[in-house]
């Protein structure tokens, strides 16, 4: 039995085989007849010329009028061919019908052959020993011709000088006059030389096609394999769209929950659970992040969006930032910028900035962090974070930017995070269209230096350094009326949750239609109105605000949403409406509420003015 499968396995490999190769035979045969066809669908005038001549020398010796009616057939012959070639080539036919037309094709070659060899065949004993070997040159320049044609396919060759050939060397042998037997043998030699020459040709361009077979077969499993790679990152990125939103859901209940937990001073034990459970939410929102982000790299859906910098403001935002972490630390931290303003796309690389910054914060235990800000010439920017950490070994310097590697953390220990940060790093620096590099001495510390061109003036990016720069503001004013339009119960809930300890009250809708209900009578009272993007119903949240603001325009208005896109965050920045992406904490929500509730206060201050002038 065993054998008998092993047999049946041999077979199966062999009939695929077979198959693979009678496939290609085809395609081989098939691409020398086309080529054949071009070459031959213009019929050459250089053989009516030649047609002509060869009548005109037999005529003084062949009864007219049979040297001409002889020149006229063999034309008439070659002319259905050279029509019939190009009738195929316009038509474009496929191998089947090629083949069949290429069997006609090949029978009008051999009826052109046999007519000429017979006519030289019927004319040779009446022509005197000067004019056969005038005839004779002609006819051998005649078949050396019709190599460089059908060469290509060398069944044409043979099917044309067999006949042809073989008249010419009866007509020798039979009526040749002085030296006939040299002639032949000199015949013979030539002819043969002709036909090998041929066939050589003819394997060349066939092993040629092969090759190019070979190479249609290797493109198209390369297409099928991109197209399968395509697939695979179109259903990643899917994936990752949807766990995105899917899980910033839970994880801003968490946020929010954990920020009113922070707010129960009167229950030491539950500041006690709090204060263990930032660090475990703290690393799952990075994770998501992480993961999310370099996702959107990898799918090119990050785009960068310049605007004119203030590189001072810039680097105090970057400074203040992590001016926490260096204090906690025990750490000198400094951020030097040239004075100055830059074009270029501040978030994107505000985001390279703290990616090497939190790593070289990771890795340094003592000593120093800087980073310097500075131009080079009109067309760029150098950016570069040193620490005085442990400094990385030469035989890693190769392999950092890769995903998930990580030095010296071959349990994965969470604190080191999961590896994805200078991947990220390297990505937004292609994005940006510049270079980076490491320069690391293992034991005294490491700088990393970026490059990015500087471009004209077009729309920021949501998110710029202006608000990284807003350090921790002071607690929402309490008293505040919010209209919090979400779909998802448990992030209402967790809303209500975080709102209590401040004494805000906060009306809850789950589209935008009930949402617009609720604020018709009570829109004067409401203070801020926080939607989510993606809404049940006709209208999304942007919509939302719109409609709100036709009633009441200004009204200070929140978009919160799992759909980090950039284009999104540009059109919320256009109409003065603040952008958060989930998840965010409570204290970043209520800095968002009092930096939109400012904002509107001071564009209506402005309008007052404006008005009483």
């Amino acid at each position: 039995m065993v054998r008998s499968a092993a047999n049946a396995g041999a077979v199966a490999v062999t009939d695929s085989e077979r198959s693979s190769a009678s496939e290609e035979q085809r395609f081989v045969t098939t691409e020398q007849i086309r080529l054949f066809y071009r070459a031959s669908s213009r019929t050459p005038y250089a053989l009516y010329i030649l047609l002509v001549v060869l009548a005109q020398f037999c005529a003084p010796y062949v009864p007219s009028p049979w040297p001409y009616l002889w020149a006229i057939a063999i034309a008439i012959i070659y002319g259905i061919r050279g029509y019939l070639t190009r009738r195929a080539v316009t038509l474009q036919l496929d191998d089947e019908e090629l083949r069949r037309h290429c069997r006609l094709t090949l029978a009008l070659t051999t009826a052109a052959a046999i007519s000429a060899g017979s006519g030289i065949l019927a004319f040779f004993p009446m022509l005197p020993a000067a004019m056969q070997a005038m005839i004779t040159m002609l006819c051998i320049g005649w078949i050396a011709g019709a190599v460089g044609i059908s060469s290509v396919y060398p069944k044409f060759f043979f099917g044309y000088v067999t006949p042809f050939g073989g008249c010419l060397l009866a007509a020798w042998l039979l009526f040749g006059y002085e030296y006939r037997w040299l002639t032949v043998f000199l015949l013979l030699i030539l002819i043969g030389y002709l036909w090998r020459t041929t066939r050589e040709i003819g394997e060349k361009t066939e092993e040629s096609i092969r090759i190019r077979f070979a190479n249609v077969d290797l493109l198209k499993a390369l297409e099928a394999r991109q197209r399968e790679t395509e697939e695979a990152s179109q259903a990643k990125s899917r994936f990752m769209a949807a766990a995105s939103h899917d899980l910033r859901q839970p994880l801003m209940s968490l946020n929010l929950i954990f920020a009113r937990l922070l707010r129960a001073a009167d229950h030491p034990e539950a500041m006690a659970v709090a204060s263990k459970l930032n660090t475990p939410i703290q690393a799952l929102e990075s994770i998501l992040d992480s993961l999310v982000e370099i996702s959107r790299l990898d799918a090119g859906a990050v785009v960068p969006h310049h605007d004119t910098v203030d590189l001072t403001s810039f680097a105090r935002g970057l400074e203040e930032e992590f001016a926490p972490r260096a204090a906690s630390s025990g750490l000198a931290w400094r951020v030097h910028a040239e004075a100055g303003l830059a074009v270029f796309d501040s978030h994107l690389a505000a985001r390279v900035l703290r990616n090497l910054v939190d790593n070289a914060f990771k890795f340094t235990t003592t000593g120093s962090i800087a980073v310097t800000i500075q131009r080079e010439g009109d067309r760029g920017l150098h950016f570069a974070v040193s620490d005085t950490g442990c400094g990385i070994p030469p035989t890693h310097i190769e392999r950092i930017f890769d995903e998930y590697y990580q030095v010296e953390n071959p349990h994965r220990a969470r604190a080191h995070g999961l590896g994805l940060g200078l991947a990220i790093v390297k990505r937004l620096v292609h994005v940006l269209g510049g270079s980076i590099g490491v320069r690391s001495i293992q034991g005294r510390g490491t700088t990393f230096d970026v490059s990015i061109p500087i471009g004209a003036s077009s729309v920021s990016d949501a998110g710029t350094m202006a608000d990284a720069s807003a350090g921790s503001p002071p607690r929402m004013a309490p008293a505040l009326r919010l209209l919090f339009v979400e779909d998802d119960p448990d992030l209402q809930e967790a809303i209500s949750l975080w709102s209590g300890g401040s004494g805000t009250r906060v009306l809850f809708a789950g589209e935008a239609a009930e949402a617009l209900t609720i604020a018709g009578p009570l829109l004067d009272e409401i203070d801020v109105v926080v939607s989510d993007y993606r809404l049940p119903g006709a209208m999304n949240g942007l919509e939302l605000v719109r409609a709100l603001r036709q009633a009441r325009p200004n009204l200070p208005a929140i978009l919160l949403t799992g759909d980090a896109a950039a284009a999104l965050a540009e059109q919320a920045k256009r109409e003065s409406i603040g952008f958060l992406a989930k998840p965010v904490s409570g204290e970043r929500l209520e800095s968002e509420i009092r930096r939109v509730i400012a904002n509107s206060e001071t564009l209506r201050s402005e309008v007052r003015d404006v008005q009483a002038e």
